[in-house]
């Protein structure tokens, strides 16, 4: 029997890890000499004669000292990543892993070299209002010879969005996509993308101080780096290790817990709108790129443009129109991709023609929230996407966040309310010391000569974390 026996039971139910309290599910610090008194008492029972009959040494402990231990939450919960890394290894056939080592990150460089929609939408708008402005002032010049303001005009009723944007140069440019945007976007994050009956989490995060946000005792020992083999697999781990938007596995505490290590936000609502907004930049910068490269859609952007502000013969106003266009029709296009993705459907990963979803002079008309974007069977989906969330984080991100959900999930457990991670062990080492009076001995026991004792001492390292 070990005291490496009595590990965590629901971590390793849940999450598939091995870690030790050194408290033993108490109150308190970090306390190793509770861990020393159970492995005396192991060692006792283990080499006492009523358990194994009659032993030839009759070994005696005189000592249990742990000269060296590790946490789980050391080095940035480096331990911890390499055992769930080493779990999935050990879950995953071969031609697997060796898909997983050749993967490459699909959307790394458009995420990190895409244009700033949102920048673009708002120079666009600018541009319009200052296009505004200036046909005002204009009209206000012209209907009192420059003496005076006059009355503020109603604009003509009964005129379509569409009958605008096909109207003649310079007549109304109040009714545009950059406007009807606004509309979008005022229903805030989630409402944009997710069915108002469509329940989401409300679940918090529990904890006062969170691992990753909280001081952390350290133990003695320490490991080699993550190795990008390792990151991967740790990634594929999260996968099937922790429920999120579409999968429930019936953890207790957060619901969407691969994003929250991704976003680090308090409660499941917050976490869904961070990984909302993150997709939607990295699905936003690849329809940007598809759409540029597209001529027919292209040729649609300048003819509204023109149509919308080229009476102006501003240059400037004229290409900050264009560009806020090009990134309000990727915007909705992104939206759409969202929507796919949150109901479960793959999306290209870049756009032909035929994949696009939205038309320009009619984008209102994709707001409503049950409108997606074309299925693409060879696309990727929503988890394929929290992978590369996750690729991008830092390894002490990862690793303390993830520690964050294990110790709220064991809060909510009867009998683990006091568990802290940074006490919980998974390697140490030990100096065990015996005394012995061998069994023969006993044959001589008549002569006078008394016999010493035999002294033992044996130094072992136990690790959860095996090669």
């Amino acid at each position: 029997m070990s005291c490496f026996g009595e590990y965590l039971r629901p971590i390793w139910d849940t999450y598939g890890v091995l870690t030790i309290d050194s408290c033993y599910c108490g109150e308190g610090a970090l306390d190793l000499s509770l861990m020393e008194a159970v492995m005396e008492e192991y060692l006792a029972e283990n080499a006492s004669p009523a358990l194994r009959g009659e032993n030839y040494y009759r070994l005696l402990t005189k000592e249990c000292a742990i000269q060296e231990y590790g946490l789980i939450t050391d080095q940035g919960g480096l331990p911890f990543l390499k055992e769930a890394a080493l779990k999935q290894k050990s879950e995953l056939p071969q031609q697997a892993l060796e898909a997983l080592a050749a993967q490459k990150n699909p959307m790394e460089k458009d995420s990190n070299e895409g244009k700033d929609i949102n920048q673009m939408i708002r120079d666009g708008q600018n541009a319009i209002e200052q296009a505004r402005e200036e046909k005002k002032a204009t009209e206000e010049k012209n209907a009192t010879g420059g003496k005076g303001k006059p009355p503020e005009s109603a604009g003509k009723k009964g005129e379509t969005k569409a009958d605008n944007a096909k109207g003649n140069a310079g007549e109304d440019v109040t009714d545009n996509p950059l406007d009807d945007l606004m509309e979008l976007k005022n229903r805030g994050i989630l409402a944009q993308v997710i069915p108002a009956d469509e329940k989401v989490s409300e679940e918090k995060l529990g904890l006062n101080e969170p691992v990753s946000k909280r001081a952390l005792a350290a133990g003695t020992t320490g490991e080699e780096s993550l190795s990008a083999t390792e990151k991967i697999l740790f990634v594929d781990y999260e996968m099937t290790h922790f429920q999120h938007y579409g999968t429930d596995m019936q953890h207790p505490g957060l619901k969407y817990e691969w994003e929250y290590v991704i976003n680090g936000k308090k409660s499941d609502r917050a976490n869904l709108s961070a990984t909302v907004e993150k997709l939607l930049l990295l699905r936003g910068a690849v329809n940007l790129g598809s759409l540029i490269k597209d001529p027919a859609k292209m040729a649609e952007v300048e003819s509204l443009a023109m149509t919308l502000v080229g009476w102006t013969a501003n240059p400037a106003i004229i290409e900050a129109t264009k560009a806020g266009l090009i990134a309000t029709w990727s915007y909705v296009e992104s939206v759409l991709d969202v929507r796919s993705l949150l109901a479960g459907k793959k999306v290209a990963l870049v756009k032909t023609p035929a994949e696009w979803t939205s038309q320009l002079l009619c984008l209102s008309a994709y707001f409503p929230v049950t409108v997606k974007a074309k299925e693409c069977a060879k696309g990727i989906g929503y988890e394929e996407y929290l992978c590369t969330m996750s690729a991008m984080q830092a390894q002490k991100t990862l690793g303390l966040r993830s520690l964050d959900l294990m110790e709220n999930a064991l809060h909510l457990q009867e009998g683990y309310e006091q568990v802290r991670m940074d006490r919980c062990v998974y390697r140490m080492k030990v100096k065990f010391a015996y005394e012995s009076q061998p069994i023969f001995y006993s044959i001589l026991s008549g002569m006078r000569r008394k016999f010493p004792l035999s002294h033992f001492q044996i130094t072992g390292t136990i690790n959860y974390l095996t090669k």
